[in-house]
């Protein structure tokens, strides 16, 4: 079987070593963000402007790494 390694200067390549063990994380988020804007499209939704929009997305986004214990940049 295959096997693949990544290598990481510490502590100058932290974030991108963070960012590599979190993937998983990152990727489940995006699909969380994803499947509420196909609902809203979709469906609609009750924010009224695009900032209403931005700002709910955005604490969305937060609130979920948030949860995950993962860094938002």
């Amino acid at each position: 079987m295959p096997k693949v390694s990544m290598q990481f200067n510490c502590p100058e390549e932290n974030d991108e070593l963070l960012t590599a063990l979190h993937g998983v994380d990152y990727k489940i988020l995006l699909g969380e963000v994803s499947q509420w804007l196909r609902n809203a499209q979709k469906y609609g939704h009750e924010l009224k402007t695009p900032d209403e929009v931005i700002a709910y997305l955005r604490e969305l986004i937060i609130e979920g790494c948030r949860d995950r214990n993962v860094d938002v940049y």
